[in-house]
């Protein structure tokens, strides 16, 4: 039994982290906090009796209500700054202050009071403190955010200094508040004047504090408006212990060799809970009282940590060290205040991840760089000098292949361009092409369909109708069922003849591969530049490897686009983008030869990028940002995440969410800050991979949401509705909908209009190989026998090849009784057929041979037809393929066992194409005449006389027909005659190749039959082939 189920066996669900009881726990314990927090009142405010029934009243609601629900709460705070934040969550609170003026009466006081366009700090503290007289517990978030503005300038400006040089010279006692001066109130630009320079011999890093401390002593009076900081002697006295453990600033000189800075000493951090928390709990608790929030409490703190008094180079871990700590944590909260300043954010139980692209800009610019290119090349009228360009994206799984495009899309679109997407997965082989195929209808359905009365629409729709004729756009309709919506305007596509030819397969493959670059070409000119990405490339199948190929080279083509004279004016406005794991590509992958085939063309050029992992300090900018935590403050928690993740961003995401859920990362809403042991995430396991830790993850998902997501794995990363609702009970979901909704609460999927999807690939693979191969088997079973028993009238295509994926990967090798293996074989075959008149033979020949297996060793006398089927396609797939030794075995399987002749002709024209193929036209054109023979056509290979005779007849024929007669004549329906066409054409071949005069007397007959049985869809053969010898 696997780690995963052994383990869901030996737990009760009842105790998962995600489930109710465990979820009122923590939010109890998070509640005590905030009670400490806070001084929850267990008193009712002595109003009246109305209001204290309607706090009863409302705290058993709250007893009630749902654990995700934040209750209110009657408390008496001490804070200025909490007791603004509960009123803004809506919680009641009881203080003895006054309220103060309102938000708007603060509004209009500072209005009566215009600010200076330029003035001096101290200036400002005194504009802002008349403003605020009656300021009280109200705080003022405009006069934060500007004043966080300025204390940003004036790190950023004493950082200049001392990066420059001067700030090792400048004197640290100067860095006061009447030496700055507001140059740009709106900007708050700051400017430092009569900063004298110092006479002390201080190391740098002692240096450093020193400025930072002094600054700090700038922002306190700044940000409580005049008020002074604490002095040493009225924090704490130094002990006896303190003085003998001073050393001298040459020794601090003589260590920083030794210490390389502030900085590592900083990455040594322990995150316990603080032994030096008494030393800054006087700063920190007297800017609390002034109604600051924790942000600004704490790196005003920190940075007066460094004052002399309060131990000097022995201050705590977490005081500021450098100043560009103390610019990123104002660069923080001035590019997201409600995150990193108000702390909006508070009441939080676990990390908050975004799906912000982290260290990847270099790599957006290099695409970006190609996008332009690409555009400006499009617009040039010189075809010659243009080639297509093309950005392949490598990396682990889970390096943000995906992530990156996703932002590549976001800057491309603002400037006009258009996306096509198409993923390909690993655990699915849709209906073939329809990866690629869903990459058009996608976007013909929300860009072009969904504004039937716009011009676009119109002018794309005139387009279409002169670049492609009826027959042509039959056949993208077929792969592209969208498209109908807007072939109804052109009258109905005439059929098209169903039979299959291995001749013409080649022929069939290039021309579908034309008609989709010039619809590619055509969007484009209609739409503006398209970005065209093709996501998991490496699960790709041959087929559309060969297409996608195809499209890069024909989006060049002069000849592809010669029905279009607008468009042959410009070169190619394609971006083509495809993304692939580097580990998953081996030699024999069809994407290794595609890759080194657009490396050798020289009309296509390649930019290769390979995503490797995070550098630790975007580790730790990704944890800040999901904390919502300064990034002095989690940088050894980012170590400690790059270690266990190598930089891997869905490692990291994972890593940073399993130490939430074990509580070995916890928020302290007491003391406004994360908590953590550094010793024991250290001891952590590592897992091997990232599928270990999402395996774990699912382990705590509770049961009904944990088999929704087992169902949907089986259909790959993606399900629609439609599907779901088909096989709503199966395996216990008995509203599979409403467990996925819950799934989606626990990030696992994503949920779309109408389908669902998993948040990454990797979570999909963790839950499907997750589970027992016979749990698994079963499943897929029983999924496959419900789709087939509730689709059985009106099953469209896309039904049946999710139904044949299903079957297949149950596979013959369980015990099937003989109902289920005809039943399957049945289904494998019209999967084969539709693929073959795709075209895409690959797909044919797996699904054909699939079929083959679910037969029994005696099929040929239980299931003569189906067998019959089976292998003579069988045969003729393989011929495209060049799979010629199969080719033959499965023709003799059906020479041998068929009981007549007629049950032979396909696999005899498949014979005589690859007899003529080889260059044995002879023995093609002996096979040919012995079966013309049997289908009452006769002819002699030797009669010399037959050409006279054929062409006279021909003539006498043809001069029965005219233009208009020939368009209204009958279609062929005598089976025989169809099939006496087809060999026909056969011999037609044979004799081209070897010039001999069979070739005039067998076109001479093709047009006989035409002009006496109806037209098929070889008569224009015969006619060119008449016409031919005449010239």
């Amino acid at each position: 039994m696997s780690t995963w189920n052994q383990s869901k066996h030996n737990r009760s669900h009842a105790s998962e982290f995600k489930n109710d009881d465990e979820r009122r726990q923590r939010w109890q314990k998070f509640m005590a906090d905030l009670e400490d927090e806070c001084g929850v009142s267990n008193t009712t405010p002595p109003n009246t009796e109305v209001e204290a029934r309607k706090t009863n009243e409302s705290q058993n609601t709250s007893d009630e209500s749902d654990i995700n629900d934040t209750p209110r709460l009657c408390v008496s705070v001490e804070s200025l700054y909490m007791q603004q934040l509960m009123r803004g969550m809506g919680h009641s609170t009881s203080t003895s202050t006054n309220h103060g003026p309102s938000i708007v009466e603060q509004k209009q006081t500072l209005t009566e009071m215009p600010l200076p366009s330029a003035l001096a700090l101290r200036d400002f503290i005194e504009h802002y403190k008349q403003c605020n007289v009656a300021r009280c517990e109200f705080i003022d978030r405009v006069y934060l955010e500007k004043t966080a503005r300025l204390a940003l300038s004036m790190a950023k400006k004493l950082l200049e200094l001392y990066n420059a040089g001067s700030g090792v010279l400048m004197s640290y006692e100067n860095i006061t508040v009447d030496n700055v001066y507001v140059s740009d109130t709106e900007t708050g630009e700051v400017e430092f004047v009569n900063l004298a320079a110092s006479t002390d011999y201080l190391s740098t890093s002692s240096k450093q504090r020193k400025i930072i401390y002094a600054l700090g002593r700038i922002y306190y009076e700044v940000f409580t408006h005049g008020s002074l900081p604490l002095t040493p002697a009225s924090v704490s006295e130094p002990s006896s212990f303190d003085a003998a453990l001073e050393i001298t600033d040459d020794d601090a000189d003589k260590n920083d060799d030794e210490n390389s800075g502030e900085l590592q000493n900083r990455e040594k951090q322990v995150r316990r809970v603080s032994d030096t928390e008494g030393r800054d709990a006087s700063h920190y608790e007297t800017l609390r009282a002034h109604g600051l929030p924790p942000s600004i409490c704490r790196l005003i703190a920190h940075m007066l940590e460094n004052e002399e008094g309060l131990g000097g180079i022995f201050c705590s871990d977490q005081s500021v060290a450098t100043l560009l700590d103390v610019v990123w944590d104002l660069e923080q909260m001035v590019d997201d205040p409600n995150s990193f300043l108000h702390d909006s954010m508070v009441l939080r139980l676990e990390p908050i991840i975004s799906d912000k692209l982290y260290g990847r800009s270099k790599e957006v610019h290099q695409c970006l760089e190609v996008a332009d290119a690409v555009h400006q090349r499009g617009k040039i009228s010189t075809p010659e000098v243009h080639s297509q360009s093309v950005i392949m994206i490598s990396g682990f799984s889970g390096s943000g292949k995906s992530s990156l495009v996703k932002e590549l899309k976001k800057h491309l679109g603002k400037k006009g361009w258009q996306c096509l997407h198409c993923k390909f997965d690993q655990e699915v082989r849709p209906r073939p092409l329809s990866t690629i195929a869903s990459a058009f209808s996608t976007f013909l359905e929300y860009d072009v369909c969904c504004k039937p009365d716009s011009s676009e629409q119109k002018e794309f729709k005139n387009n279409m109708h002169e670049v492609f004729d009826l027959q042509d756009l039959e056949t993208l309709c077929k792969l592209i069922p969208t498209l109908r919506k807007l072939v109804p305007a052109f009258g109905k596509c005439p059929n098209q003849n169903e039979t299959f030819n291995a001749a013409d397969a080649d022929a069939s493959k290039h021309r579908l591969h034309r008609l989709l670059s010039l619809l590619t070409k055509a969007l484009s000119d209609q739409y503006g530049p398209l970005l065209l990405f093709m996501d998991d490339i490496q699960w790709a199948d041959p087929s559309s490897i060969e297409l996608i190929c195809s499209l890069m080279e024909n989006s060049l083509c002069n000849e592809s686009i010669e029905e279009t004279p607008a468009a042959m004016n410009h070169g190619s406005n394609i971006l083509f983008v495809g993304c692939y794991r580097s580990y998953a590509v081996a030699e024999s992958n069809p994407l290794t030869a595609f890759i080194r085939q657009i490396k050798d063309c020289d009309t296509i050029t390649l930019d290769e990028i390979n995503l490797d992992g995070l550098s630790k300090d975007v580790i730790n900018a990704f944890i800040s940002d999901s904390l919502f935590y300064p990034k002095r403050l989690t940088r050894s928690l980012a170590t400690l995440v790059h270690q266990k993740s190598a930089g891997n961003p869905l490692f990291a995401k994972e890593f940073l969410n399993s130490l939430a859920t074990e509580n070995l990362l916890t928020y302290s809403l007491s003391k406004h800050k994360w908590q953590y042991d550094e010793d024991i995430i250290k001891m952590k396991t590592v897992s091997t991979g990232v599928a270990d830790l999402l395996t774990k993850r699912l382990e705590r998902v509770q049961k009904n949401v944990l088999d929704a997501v087992r169902v949907i794995s089986c259909f790959g990363s993606a399900v629609s509705l439609e599907i779901l609702r088909s096989v709503n009970g199966v395996y216990g979901n008995s509203d599979i909908i409403a467990s996925l909704n819950s799934a989606v609460d626990e990030l696992l999927i994503k949920k779309f209009k109408e389908s669902y999807s998993f948040v990454h690939d990797a979570i999909q693979y963790a839950v499907y190989q997750g589970m027992e191969p016979e749990e698994r088997v079963g499943m897929l079973k029983e999924l496959a026998d419900t789709l087939i028993a509730r689709t059985s009238e009106g099953r469209t295509n896309a039904i049946l090849f999710i139904i044949v994926d299903l079957i297949n990967k149950v596979g013959p090798s369980i015990n099937l009784d003989a109902d289920d293996r005809k039943r399957y074989a049945e289904l494998n075959l019209a999967a084969g057929e539709k693929a073959i008149h795709t075209p895409d033979f690959s797909s044919a020949n797996s699904y054909i041979e699939s079929g083959i297996k679910f037969l029994g060793d005696n099929s040929w006398d239980t299931e003569y037809d189906l067998s019959l089927a089976l292998y003579k396609n069988s045969a003729a797939v393989k011929l495209p393929l060049g799979k010629t030794v199969l080719m033959e075995e499965r023709l003799n399987e059906v020479f041998d066992n068929a009981r007549v002749f007629e049950d032979k002709l396909d696999s005899m024209s498949v014979l005589i194409q690859f007899l003529t193929t080889c260059g044995k036209a002879d023995k093609a054109l002996e096979h040919s005449v012995s079966v013309l023979q049997y289908l009452g056509e006769p002819l002699s290979l030797s009669d010399s006389f037959d050409l006279k005779r054929e062409l006279l007849e021909s003539c006498n024929f043809a001069q029965q027909l005219s233009s208009m007669s020939f368009e209204m004549m009958p279609k062929m329906k005598d089976p025989m005659k169809i099939k006496a066409m087809g060999f026909l054409l056969l011999m037609l071949y044979s004799s081209h190749q070897q010039k001999s005069n069979l070739f005039a007397i067998v076109s001479c007959r093709m047009v006989r039959l035409t002009c006496l049985y109806g037209i098929s869809a070889y008569s224009g053969n015969g006619m060119a082939g008449v016409a031919y010898v005449y010239t």
